[in-house]
Protein backbone atom coordinates (compact mmCIF):
# COMPACT_ATOMS: atom_id res chain seq x y z
CA UNK A 1 0.00 0.00 0.00
CA UNK A 2 1.46 3.36 -1.00
CA UNK A 3 2.00 6.07 1.64
CA UNK A 4 2.08 9.76 0.86
CA UNK A 5 4.35 12.11 2.82
CA UNK A 6 2.44 15.01 4.37
CA UNK A 7 3.79 17.60 6.80
CA UNK A 8 1.10 18.61 9.20
CA UNK A 9 0.38 18.83 12.93
CA UNK A 10 -2.90 17.91 14.52
CA UNK A 11 -4.26 19.29 17.75
CA UNK A 12 -7.38 17.66 19.16
CA UNK A 13 -9.11 17.73 22.50
CA UNK A 14 -9.87 14.33 24.08
CA UNK A 15 -11.28 13.25 27.41
CA UNK A 16 -8.42 11.36 29.04
CA UNK A 17 -7.99 9.63 32.35
CA UNK A 18 -4.34 10.64 32.76
CA UNK A 19 -1.66 12.66 31.05
CA UNK A 20 1.99 12.59 30.11
CA UNK A 21 2.12 9.78 27.51
CA UNK A 22 4.01 9.41 24.25
CA UNK A 23 4.14 6.80 21.53
CA UNK A 24 4.71 6.60 17.78
CA UNK A 25 2.34 5.46 15.04
CA UNK A 26 2.66 4.71 11.36
CA UNK A 27 -0.23 5.65 9.11
CA UNK A 28 -0.90 6.34 5.42
CA UNK A 29 0.85 9.70 5.81
CA UNK A 30 4.05 8.36 7.39
CA UNK A 31 5.10 8.32 11.04
CA UNK A 32 3.62 10.50 13.77
CA UNK A 33 4.66 11.05 17.38
CA UNK A 34 1.65 11.16 19.69
CA UNK A 35 1.67 13.14 22.95
CA UNK A 36 -1.16 13.31 25.46
CA UNK A 37 -0.88 15.84 28.25
CA UNK A 38 -3.40 17.55 30.52
CA UNK A 39 -6.35 16.33 28.50
CA UNK A 40 -4.96 17.56 25.17
CA UNK A 41 -3.98 15.21 22.38
CA UNK A 42 -1.36 16.30 19.86
CA UNK A 43 0.15 14.52 16.89
CA UNK A 44 3.02 15.70 14.75
CA UNK A 45 4.90 14.12 11.86
CA UNK A 46 8.34 12.63 12.24
CA UNK A 47 10.96 13.40 9.64
CA UNK A 48 12.09 10.08 8.23
CA UNK A 49 14.09 8.54 5.42
CA UNK A 50 10.88 6.89 4.13
CA UNK A 51 7.12 7.27 4.48
CA UNK A 52 6.27 3.74 3.44
CA UNK A 53 6.66 1.96 6.78
CA UNK A 54 4.10 -0.71 7.58
CA UNK A 55 5.35 -1.89 10.97
CA UNK A 56 7.50 -0.08 13.58
CA UNK A 57 9.27 -0.88 16.86
CA UNK A 58 11.79 0.93 19.05
CA UNK A 59 14.47 -0.01 21.54
CA UNK A 60 16.36 2.87 23.13
CA UNK A 61 17.18 5.30 20.31
CA UNK A 62 17.03 2.54 17.68
CA UNK A 63 13.96 2.60 15.46
CA UNK A 64 13.00 -0.51 13.46
CA UNK A 65 10.80 -0.25 10.36
CA UNK A 66 9.06 -2.75 8.06
CA UNK A 67 8.24 -1.94 4.46
CA UNK A 68 6.38 -4.10 1.98
CA UNK A 69 8.22 -5.20 -1.14
CA UNK A 70 7.84 -7.68 -3.96
CA UNK A 71 8.93 -11.12 -2.79
CA UNK A 72 9.00 -10.19 0.91
CA UNK A 73 9.18 -7.27 3.32
CA UNK A 74 12.32 -5.34 4.14
CA UNK A 75 13.43 -4.64 7.72
CA UNK A 76 15.33 -1.41 8.35
CA UNK A 77 17.20 -0.08 11.36
CA UNK A 78 17.38 3.66 12.00
CA UNK A 79 18.22 6.19 14.71
CA UNK A 80 15.49 8.28 16.35
CA UNK A 81 16.45 11.62 17.85
CA UNK A 82 13.65 13.95 18.89
CA UNK A 83 11.37 14.31 15.84
CA UNK A 84 13.85 12.88 13.36
CA UNK A 85 14.48 9.35 12.10
CA UNK A 86 17.86 9.14 10.39
CA UNK A 87 20.51 6.64 9.30
CA UNK A 88 18.03 4.14 7.82
CA UNK A 89 19.97 0.97 7.06
CA UNK A 90 18.60 -2.23 5.53
CA UNK A 91 19.00 -5.07 8.02
CA UNK A 92 17.45 -7.94 6.10
CA UNK A 93 15.09 -8.77 3.27
CA UNK A 94 12.46 -11.20 4.53
CA UNK A 95 12.24 -13.39 1.45
CA UNK A 96 8.77 -14.87 1.08
CA UNK A 97 7.63 -13.28 4.37
CA UNK A 98 5.36 -10.22 4.55
CA UNK A 99 4.68 -9.39 8.23
CA UNK A 100 2.11 -6.74 9.14
CA UNK A 101 3.27 -6.36 12.74
CA UNK A 102 6.50 -5.68 14.64
CA UNK A 103 7.68 -5.25 18.22
CA UNK A 104 10.83 -5.67 20.34
CA UNK A 105 11.44 -7.12 23.81
CA UNK A 106 13.51 -5.54 26.57
CA UNK A 107 16.56 -7.45 25.35
CA UNK A 108 16.33 -5.91 21.89
CA UNK A 109 15.04 -9.04 20.10
CA UNK A 110 12.42 -8.39 17.41
CA UNK A 111 9.17 -10.31 16.87
CA UNK A 112 6.86 -10.10 13.86
CA UNK A 113 3.78 -11.91 12.62
CA UNK A 114 2.84 -12.66 9.02
CA UNK A 115 -0.77 -13.82 9.06
CA UNK A 116 -0.82 -16.48 11.78
CA UNK A 117 2.90 -17.31 11.67
CA UNK A 118 5.17 -15.87 14.37
CA UNK A 119 8.84 -15.04 13.72
CA UNK A 120 11.76 -13.96 15.88
CA UNK A 121 14.65 -11.83 14.57
CA UNK A 122 17.89 -11.21 16.44
CA UNK A 123 19.29 -7.84 15.24
CA UNK A 124 22.84 -9.21 15.62
CA UNK A 125 22.08 -12.05 13.19
CA UNK A 126 18.88 -10.91 11.46
CA UNK A 127 17.80 -14.20 9.97
CA UNK A 128 14.08 -14.78 10.66
CA UNK A 129 13.43 -17.71 12.97
CA UNK A 130 9.99 -19.27 12.68
CA UNK A 131 8.54 -19.87 16.14
CA UNK A 132 5.29 -21.50 15.08
CA UNK A 133 1.78 -21.05 13.77
CA UNK A 134 -0.99 -19.53 15.89
CA UNK A 135 -4.72 -20.19 15.69
CA UNK A 136 -5.23 -16.44 15.14
CA UNK A 137 -4.07 -14.02 12.46
CA UNK A 138 -2.41 -10.74 13.22
CA UNK A 139 -4.61 -7.69 12.83
CA UNK A 140 -1.57 -5.49 12.46
CA UNK A 141 0.57 -5.27 15.60
CA UNK A 142 2.40 -7.01 18.43
CA UNK A 143 3.42 -5.49 21.78
CA UNK A 144 4.94 -6.55 25.08
CA UNK A 145 3.38 -5.77 28.43
CA UNK A 146 5.17 -6.83 31.62
CA UNK A 147 7.41 -9.02 29.45
CA UNK A 148 4.50 -11.01 27.99
CA UNK A 149 3.80 -10.80 24.25
CA UNK A 150 0.35 -9.84 22.97
CA UNK A 151 -1.10 -9.54 19.47
CA UNK A 152 -3.97 -7.51 18.06
CA UNK A 153 -6.31 -9.80 16.16
CA UNK A 154 -9.35 -8.34 14.39
CA UNK A 155 -11.65 -8.30 17.45
CA UNK A 156 -9.53 -9.57 20.35
CA UNK A 157 -6.20 -9.31 22.13
CA UNK A 158 -4.27 -12.59 21.93
CA UNK A 159 -1.73 -13.63 24.55
CA UNK A 160 1.05 -15.40 22.71
CA UNK A 161 2.72 -18.50 24.08
CA UNK A 162 6.30 -18.00 22.92
CA UNK A 163 7.27 -21.58 23.76
CA UNK A 164 4.42 -22.95 21.65
CA UNK A 165 2.57 -20.31 19.58
CA UNK A 166 -0.14 -22.86 18.72
CA UNK A 167 -1.21 -22.67 22.38
CA UNK A 168 -1.81 -18.90 22.22
CA UNK A 169 -5.26 -17.86 23.39
CA UNK A 170 -7.72 -14.99 23.54
CA UNK A 171 -6.83 -12.72 26.45
CA UNK A 172 -9.36 -9.90 26.04
CA UNK A 173 -12.33 -9.75 23.70
CA UNK A 174 -12.96 -6.21 22.46
CA UNK A 175 -16.74 -5.84 21.89
CA UNK A 176 -18.78 -3.19 20.10
CA UNK A 177 -16.26 -2.59 17.35
CA UNK A 178 -18.94 -2.33 14.68
CA UNK A 179 -17.17 -1.95 11.35
CA UNK A 180 -13.85 -1.29 13.09
CA UNK A 181 -10.99 -3.76 13.26
CA UNK A 182 -8.02 -3.90 15.64
CA UNK A 183 -4.75 -2.95 13.96
CA UNK A 184 -2.29 -1.26 16.31
CA UNK A 185 -1.20 -2.20 19.83
CA UNK A 186 1.21 -0.51 22.22
CA UNK A 187 2.14 0.10 25.83
CA UNK A 188 2.68 3.71 26.89
CA UNK A 189 3.93 5.31 30.07
CA UNK A 190 1.19 7.50 31.57
CA UNK A 191 2.19 9.50 34.64
CA UNK A 192 4.78 6.86 35.56
CA UNK A 193 2.34 3.97 35.06
CA UNK A 194 2.56 1.71 32.01
CA UNK A 195 -0.82 1.40 30.29
CA UNK A 196 -1.86 -0.70 27.31
CA UNK A 197 -3.74 0.54 24.26
CA UNK A 198 -5.36 -1.05 21.22
CA UNK A 199 -6.13 0.85 18.03
CA UNK A 200 -9.49 0.15 16.33
CA UNK A 201 -9.56 1.48 12.77
CA UNK A 202 -12.47 2.13 10.41
CA UNK A 203 -12.85 3.69 6.97
CA UNK A 204 -10.51 3.78 3.99
CA UNK A 205 -6.75 4.39 4.27
CA UNK A 206 -6.99 8.07 3.40
CA UNK A 207 -10.43 8.74 4.84
CA UNK A 208 -10.49 6.77 8.06
CA UNK A 209 -10.08 7.15 11.80
CA UNK A 210 -8.74 5.20 14.76
CA UNK A 211 -10.22 4.85 18.25
CA UNK A 212 -7.54 4.52 20.94
CA UNK A 213 -8.91 1.95 23.42
CA UNK A 214 -7.40 1.60 26.91
CA UNK A 215 -7.18 -1.97 28.22
CA UNK A 216 -6.98 -3.24 31.79
CA UNK A 217 -4.39 -5.98 31.33
CA UNK A 218 -4.48 -7.10 34.95
CA UNK A 219 -8.23 -7.69 35.06
CA UNK A 220 -8.49 -8.58 31.36
CA UNK A 221 -11.11 -6.06 30.38
CA UNK A 222 -11.70 -3.02 28.21
CA UNK A 223 -11.70 0.32 30.03
CA UNK A 224 -12.92 2.38 27.09
CA UNK A 225 -11.98 4.69 24.25
CA UNK A 226 -9.61 7.42 25.32
CA UNK A 227 -9.68 9.48 22.16
CA UNK A 228 -10.05 9.25 18.38
CA UNK A 229 -7.26 9.85 15.86
CA UNK A 230 -8.37 11.26 12.50
CA UNK A 231 -6.33 8.75 10.52
CA UNK A 232 -5.76 5.00 10.29
CA UNK A 233 -3.01 3.59 12.53
CA UNK A 234 -1.28 0.57 11.02
CA UNK A 235 1.20 -0.01 13.83
CA UNK A 236 2.35 1.68 17.05
CA UNK A 237 5.55 1.62 19.09
CA UNK A 238 7.00 2.98 22.34
CA UNK A 239 9.89 2.30 24.68
CA UNK A 240 7.42 0.83 27.16
CA UNK A 241 6.65 -2.10 24.86
CA UNK A 242 9.80 -3.91 25.92
CA UNK A 243 8.44 -4.33 29.44
CA UNK A 244 7.34 -2.06 32.23
CA UNK A 245 9.54 1.04 32.32
CA UNK A 246 10.63 2.62 35.56
CA UNK A 247 9.16 6.00 36.38
CA UNK A 248 11.06 9.24 36.46
CA UNK A 249 12.76 9.48 39.87
CA UNK A 250 13.50 12.78 41.60
CA UNK A 251 16.85 12.38 43.35
CA UNK A 252 17.39 15.86 44.82
CA UNK A 253 15.63 19.20 44.90
CA UNK A 254 18.12 21.74 46.27
CA UNK A 255 16.65 25.16 47.09
CA UNK A 256 18.96 28.02 47.96
CA UNK A 257 18.97 31.79 48.12
CA UNK A 258 20.61 33.87 45.40
CA UNK A 259 22.77 35.73 47.88
CA UNK A 260 23.49 38.77 45.73
CA UNK A 261 19.81 39.35 44.87
CA UNK A 262 17.10 40.73 47.13
CA UNK A 263 14.80 37.96 48.33
CA UNK A 264 15.35 35.65 45.35
CA UNK A 265 15.94 31.92 45.32
CA UNK A 266 17.18 29.26 42.96
CA UNK A 267 16.20 25.61 42.50
CA UNK A 268 18.38 22.77 41.25
CA UNK A 269 16.59 19.50 40.45
CA UNK A 270 18.42 16.24 39.88
CA UNK A 271 16.39 13.34 38.50
CA UNK A 272 16.94 9.88 37.04
CA UNK A 273 15.17 9.14 33.74
CA UNK A 274 12.89 6.17 33.30
CA UNK A 275 15.06 4.66 30.56
CA UNK A 276 18.80 4.70 29.92
CA UNK A 277 18.42 6.41 26.56
CA UNK A 278 15.72 8.85 27.67
CA UNK A 279 16.28 12.58 28.13
CA UNK A 280 14.49 14.80 30.65
CA UNK A 281 12.92 18.22 30.28
CA UNK A 282 12.27 20.26 33.44
CA UNK A 283 9.49 22.86 33.52
CA UNK A 284 9.14 25.33 36.41
CA UNK A 285 7.57 28.80 36.47
CA UNK A 286 6.62 28.49 32.77
CA UNK A 287 10.28 27.95 31.88
CA UNK A 288 11.68 24.69 30.48
CA UNK A 289 15.24 23.43 30.22
CA UNK A 290 17.32 20.27 30.25
CA UNK A 291 19.52 21.25 33.22
CA UNK A 292 16.97 21.43 36.04
CA UNK A 293 18.42 24.75 37.25
CA UNK A 294 16.06 27.69 37.75
CA UNK A 295 17.21 31.05 39.17
CA UNK A 296 15.80 34.46 40.12
CA UNK A 297 12.68 32.94 41.71
CA UNK A 298 10.51 34.98 44.04
CA UNK A 299 9.15 33.33 47.21
CA UNK A 300 6.22 31.02 46.51
CA UNK A 301 5.14 27.56 45.39
CA UNK A 302 5.75 26.44 41.82
CA UNK A 303 4.47 23.35 39.98
CA UNK A 304 7.37 21.27 38.71
CA UNK A 305 6.95 18.96 35.73
CA UNK A 306 9.71 16.55 34.70
CA UNK A 307 8.96 15.04 31.30
CA UNK A 308 10.88 12.13 29.80
CA UNK A 309 11.41 11.67 26.09
CA UNK A 310 9.61 8.33 26.55
CA UNK A 311 6.43 10.11 27.57
CA UNK A 312 6.81 9.42 31.30
CA UNK A 313 6.18 12.40 33.53
CA UNK A 314 6.71 13.31 37.18
CA UNK A 315 4.79 16.17 38.80
CA UNK A 316 5.42 17.82 42.15
CA UNK A 317 5.50 21.24 43.81
CA UNK A 318 8.62 23.22 44.78
CA UNK A 319 8.40 25.96 47.42
CA UNK A 320 10.92 28.82 47.51
CA UNK A 321 11.03 30.32 51.05
CA UNK A 322 10.76 33.99 51.93
CA UNK A 323 14.30 35.30 52.32
CA UNK A 324 13.27 38.89 53.07
CA UNK A 325 14.40 38.82 56.71
CA UNK A 326 18.08 39.60 57.02
CA UNK A 327 19.96 39.85 60.29
CA UNK A 328 18.83 37.46 62.97
CA UNK A 329 18.15 38.49 66.56
CA UNK A 330 20.95 36.77 68.45
CA UNK A 331 21.69 36.46 72.17
CA UNK A 332 25.17 35.19 73.06
CA UNK A 333 26.00 33.30 76.27
CA UNK A 334 29.70 32.82 77.06
CA UNK A 335 31.59 30.98 79.78
CA UNK A 336 35.25 31.95 80.05
CA UNK A 337 37.86 29.24 80.59
CA UNK A 338 39.22 29.02 84.15
CA UNK A 339 42.04 26.87 85.48
CA UNK A 340 41.98 23.71 83.34
CA UNK A 341 38.25 24.05 82.57
CA UNK A 342 37.73 25.26 78.95
CA UNK A 343 35.18 27.86 77.95
CA UNK A 344 32.03 27.64 75.83
CA UNK A 345 29.82 29.79 73.61
CA UNK A 346 26.12 29.35 72.87
CA UNK A 347 23.75 31.37 70.67
CA UNK A 348 20.04 31.87 71.17
CA UNK A 349 18.47 32.99 67.86
CA UNK A 350 14.91 34.16 67.24
CA UNK A 351 13.26 31.93 64.60
CA UNK A 352 16.10 29.48 65.18
CA UNK A 353 14.72 26.99 62.64
CA UNK A 354 15.48 29.48 59.87
CA UNK A 355 19.21 29.73 60.61
CA UNK A 356 22.37 27.73 61.13
CA UNK A 357 25.61 28.79 62.79
CA UNK A 358 28.76 28.35 60.76
CA UNK A 359 32.22 28.03 62.33
CA UNK A 360 35.40 27.19 60.43
CA UNK A 361 33.33 26.40 57.34
CA UNK A 362 31.09 23.85 59.11
CA UNK A 363 27.41 24.45 59.78
CA UNK A 364 25.77 23.71 63.13
CA UNK A 365 22.29 23.97 64.56
CA UNK A 366 21.53 27.51 65.63
CA UNK A 367 21.43 26.51 69.34
CA UNK A 368 24.62 24.42 69.17
CA UNK A 369 26.94 24.75 72.21
CA UNK A 370 30.55 25.35 71.16
CA UNK A 371 32.44 23.83 74.08
CA UNK A 372 36.04 22.93 74.93
CA UNK A 373 37.26 26.39 73.90
CA UNK A 374 40.47 28.03 75.14
CA UNK A 375 40.71 31.81 75.57
CA UNK A 376 40.74 33.68 72.27
CA UNK A 377 38.66 35.38 69.58
CA UNK A 378 36.10 33.34 67.61
CA UNK A 379 34.34 34.29 64.38
CA UNK A 380 30.91 32.85 63.54
CA UNK A 381 28.65 33.33 60.51
CA UNK A 382 24.88 33.17 60.83
CA UNK A 383 23.51 31.42 57.72
CA UNK A 384 19.86 31.60 56.67
CA UNK A 385 17.89 28.75 55.11
CA UNK A 386 18.88 29.98 51.68
CA UNK A 387 22.53 29.16 52.52
CA UNK A 388 23.45 32.86 52.55
CA UNK A 389 25.38 34.60 55.38
CA UNK A 390 23.27 37.27 57.07
CA UNK A 391 25.56 38.21 59.97
CA UNK A 392 29.13 37.78 61.23
CA UNK A 393 29.75 37.62 64.98
CA UNK A 394 33.07 38.04 66.78
CA UNK A 395 33.07 36.51 70.26
CA UNK A 396 36.01 36.77 72.71
CA UNK A 397 36.67 34.39 75.60
CA UNK A 398 39.03 35.59 78.33
CA UNK A 399 40.99 33.40 80.69
CA UNK A 400 39.46 33.89 84.17
CA UNK A 401 41.62 33.96 87.33
CA UNK A 402 42.40 30.49 88.60
CA UNK A 403 42.03 30.64 92.37
CA UNK A 404 43.76 28.09 94.63
CA UNK A 405 41.76 25.09 95.71
CA UNK A 406 39.94 25.43 99.03
CA UNK A 407 41.78 23.41 101.70
CA UNK A 408 40.79 22.72 105.34
CA UNK A 409 43.34 21.87 108.15
CA UNK A 410 42.93 18.71 110.26
CA UNK A 411 43.81 20.32 113.64
CA UNK A 412 43.54 23.69 115.33
CA UNK A 413 44.42 25.10 118.78
CA UNK A 414 41.95 27.78 119.93
CA UNK A 415 44.15 28.97 122.90
CA UNK A 416 44.29 32.65 121.92
CA UNK A 417 48.03 32.58 121.20
CA UNK A 418 47.39 34.02 117.74
CA UNK A 419 48.47 30.86 115.98
CA UNK A 420 45.93 28.43 114.47
CA UNK A 421 43.19 29.67 116.77
CA UNK A 422 40.36 29.40 114.18
CA UNK A 423 39.26 26.44 112.03
CA UNK A 424 38.34 27.34 108.44
CA UNK A 425 39.56 27.07 104.85
CA UNK A 426 42.64 28.78 103.43
CA UNK A 427 41.77 32.44 102.90
CA UNK A 428 43.16 32.77 99.35
CA UNK A 429 40.56 30.32 98.02
CA UNK A 430 37.64 31.77 96.05
CA UNK A 431 34.15 30.47 96.64
CA UNK A 432 30.55 31.57 96.58
CA UNK A 433 27.39 29.98 97.98
CA UNK A 434 29.59 28.81 100.84
CA UNK A 435 28.31 26.87 103.89
CA UNK A 436 30.40 25.17 106.63
CA UNK A 437 28.72 22.95 109.26
CA UNK A 438 30.62 21.31 112.16
CA UNK A 439 29.32 18.39 114.30
CA UNK A 440 30.51 16.70 117.49
CA UNK A 441 30.80 12.93 117.62
CA UNK A 442 27.12 12.61 118.61
CA UNK A 443 25.97 14.59 115.56
CA UNK A 444 25.18 17.79 117.39
CA UNK A 445 25.75 20.91 115.28
CA UNK A 446 28.29 23.01 117.12
CA UNK A 447 29.00 25.64 114.44
CA UNK A 448 27.63 26.98 111.11
CA UNK A 449 29.15 29.62 108.82
CA UNK A 450 28.14 31.03 105.42
CA UNK A 451 31.17 33.32 105.19
CA UNK A 452 34.39 31.96 103.73
CA UNK A 453 36.33 34.25 106.05
CA UNK A 454 34.50 33.36 109.27
CA UNK A 455 35.73 30.13 110.90
CA UNK A 456 35.11 28.26 114.18
CA UNK A 457 36.93 29.63 117.23
CA UNK A 458 36.37 26.49 119.31
CA UNK A 459 33.45 27.95 121.34
CA UNK A 460 30.11 26.18 121.77
CA UNK A 461 27.25 28.06 123.45
CA UNK A 462 29.71 30.66 124.77
CA UNK A 463 32.06 28.14 126.39
CA UNK A 464 35.25 26.44 125.17
CA UNK A 465 34.45 23.15 123.48
CA UNK A 466 36.20 20.08 124.80
CA UNK A 467 39.35 18.56 123.33
CA UNK A 468 38.02 16.04 120.79
CA UNK A 469 37.63 15.17 117.13
CA UNK A 470 34.86 17.05 115.29
CA UNK A 471 33.35 16.43 111.87
CA UNK A 472 32.57 19.01 109.20
CA UNK A 473 30.81 19.37 105.84
CA UNK A 474 31.44 22.29 103.45
CA UNK A 475 29.54 23.13 100.24
CA UNK A 476 30.39 25.94 97.82
CA UNK A 477 30.82 27.06 94.21
CA UNK A 478 34.49 27.26 93.32
CA UNK A 479 36.34 29.83 91.29
CA UNK A 480 35.93 27.65 88.20
CA UNK A 481 32.13 27.82 88.55
CA UNK A 482 31.80 24.21 89.63
CA UNK A 483 29.78 23.21 92.70
CA UNK A 484 31.78 21.24 95.26
CA UNK A 485 31.15 19.37 98.49
CA UNK A 486 33.92 18.51 100.99
CA UNK A 487 33.83 16.72 104.31
CA UNK A 488 36.35 15.65 106.89
CA UNK A 489 37.37 15.75 110.55
CA UNK A 490 39.37 18.19 112.65
CA UNK A 491 40.98 17.65 116.06
CA UNK A 492 40.59 20.45 118.60
CA UNK A 493 43.64 20.77 120.85
CA UNK A 494 44.29 23.16 123.72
Amino acid sequence: MKRLGLSFALLLLCLLRAYGQQFYVTNPNGIQVVNIKNGTFSSQPITSCSSAFFGIAMHGNTFYCLTSATGGSKLYKATITGANITNCTLMVTLNGISPNSLTVDNGGVLYCAAGSTLYKIDPVNPTPQKLGVMLYSSGGDLAFYNNDLYMASSTAIIKINLADPSQSSVYINVPNLGTSSLYGLTAATVNNVVKFYAFAVSGSPFNGQTNVIELDMINQKVIGTTCTLPYIVYDAASLAEGGTTAGVKIDTVYISQVCNLNNKGQVQIMATPDATTATLTYTLNNTSNATGLFTNLSPGSYPLVIASSTGAQKDTVVTVPDYSFNKASVHITTTNPVCTTPGKIQFSITNSNLYTTQYNGTGYASNHVFAGLPAGNYVFNIINQGSCPVDTLNVTLNQDICYPQIVFPNTFTPNNDGVNDVFGPNQDGHATNYTLTIYDRWGTVVFVSTDLHTGWNGQYKGKPAGIATYYWIAGYTGGDGKKSMQQGSVTLLR
